[in-house]
């Protein structure tokens, strides 16, 4: 295969908030010290070396980890454009210029719709009105902005009102249907809403093409937690060249991390090729 372009870093599985839907079983355990400054450079030099161009950093929420800005800073160093995936609730004025000066392109927030109580509910904290000010706080900035949210059948009325409103503003809207993976996997008669909601398809794949655990692991993506090796105790670039699971990713136009999770026969399919 090609080099890979893009891969994202999941740099804690520690997060603020406890979203019903969240695919990555994020949780309020602080794993911070899975990662230092030595693992953090190892990883960087990695990722330059197996051909990416692009490092979205996630999470959990990535902002809450105390080395953010280092994993940022070191990213940096090797020429890699970094983006953010976040629930928007440690963005402030500080932060913003931190990241302005870092040569950070884009922010992505999360925002379940343009109800308080319903987004509240979902994401498990009062932090409506908090994550509307961080949207503006980016907005105002140089850097460039996309609201994502998840669609249930209890906020697909308000995404909607939230769509148009953010239409109006010129900020990238990205709405997805809900991945039955991780917590999600638990309530998923109440989060299904079949195809009733408009979704724009994936036509080709996701453009991820490989992700990094907490722990190292290499990963066809956050949701698809199959391990193919460690980013600490294997070649980055036999993994990527080698792995037939990778090549089937990214040659599919369905995300198979949610056929895995859910269709026994592909799951043991795909355990064989590990």
């Amino acid at each position: 295969m090609k080099r890979p372009v893009s891969c994202e870093w999941n740099i804690t599985n520690y997060c603020n908030l406890k979203c019903s839907f969240c695919s990555m079983n994020s949780t309020h355990h602080k794993d911070f010290e899975n990662l230092n400054i030595t693992k953090i450079k190892e990883v960087a030099r990695k990722i330059k070396e197996v051909g990416c161009i692009y490092v979205s950093l996630s999470g959990g929420e990535p902002m809450s980890h105390p080395l953010f800005f280092n994993i940022i800073k070191e990213l940096r160093k090797k020429k890699l454009e970094v983006t953010i995936t976040t629930n928007g609730t440690f963005i402030n004025p500080s932060n913003i210029k931190k990241l302005e000066k870092l040569g950070i392109k884009w922010i992505q927030i999360s925002l379940h719709g343009n109800d308080p109580d319903i987004n509240n509910k979902i994401m498990g904290g009062n932090v409506y009105n908090v994550i509307r000010k961080s949207i503006e706080l980016v907005k105002h900035s140089s850097i460039g902005i996309s609201v994502s949210s998840v669609i249930t059948n209890e906020n697909k009325a308000s995404i909607r009102k939230l769509q148009e409103e953010l239409k109006l503003k010129n900020i990238t809207h990205i709405t997805r249907k809900c991945m039955f993976v991780g917590r999600a996997a638990l309530i998923k008669k109440e989060l299904n809403i079949g195809r009733k909601f408009e979704i724009e398809k994936i036509s080709k794949n996701c453009g991820l093409f490989f992700a990094i655990a907490v722990n190292g692991d290499i990963q066809p993506c956050g949701e698809f937690k199959v391990k193919l090796g460690n980013i600490f105790e294997d070649n980055l670039i036999d993994i990527w060249k080698n792995s037939p699971i990778l090549r089937m990713c990214n040659k599919g136009s369905r995300c198979l991390a949610e056929i895995y999770e859910n269709n026994k026969k592909f799951r043991t399919q795909i355990n064989s090729m590990i």
